[in-house]
């Protein structure tokens, strides 16, 4: 049985909404996300989510640049769309800015960083 993938592009991501109930957002290479690109991509998610919580799996792309007001905001917006939270970083560096970044900004949900989509998909099957 064929998978079926609901998929919404926005300025600066690919959301996808999969039959196996979980999120995966990839930010699109070159992008600057924005306050403004954070929340049209909330109000994604909540058209697709409604009321519900999901798990959800953040990828991106080369060269995204989150605006420092953006960070900011991220840590104040609700998280509860949100069940459980993967963050997949492709390099070392990436990969200790989102445990420093989330360290200190602790959310209100399950978080980890993987290096690699495999073990993200297999943590949040633990979730869903």
């Amino acid at each position: 049985m064929e998978e079926k993938i609901q998929e919404i592009l926005t300025k600066t991501a690919r959301i996808q909404f999969g039959s196996d109930c979980v999120f995966r957002v990839t930010f699109l290479r070159n992008s600057k996300v924005t306050i403004e690109a954070l929340k049209e991509n909330h109000e994604v998610f909540v058209q697709l989510a409604g009321n519900e919580a999901y798990p959800f799996i953040f990828e991106a792309e080369e060269n995204v640049n989150l605006t420092a007001e953006a960070q900011q905001h991220a840590t104040t917006m609700s998280a509860g769309n949100m069940l459980v939270i993967a963050v997949v970083v492709n390099n070392f560096l990436y990969r200790l800015l989102a445990e420093f970044y989330y360290g200190k900004n602790k959310p209100p949900v399950p978080y980890k960083v993987f290096s690699n989509s495999e073990d993200a998909e297999n943590w949040i099957k633990l979730y869903s």
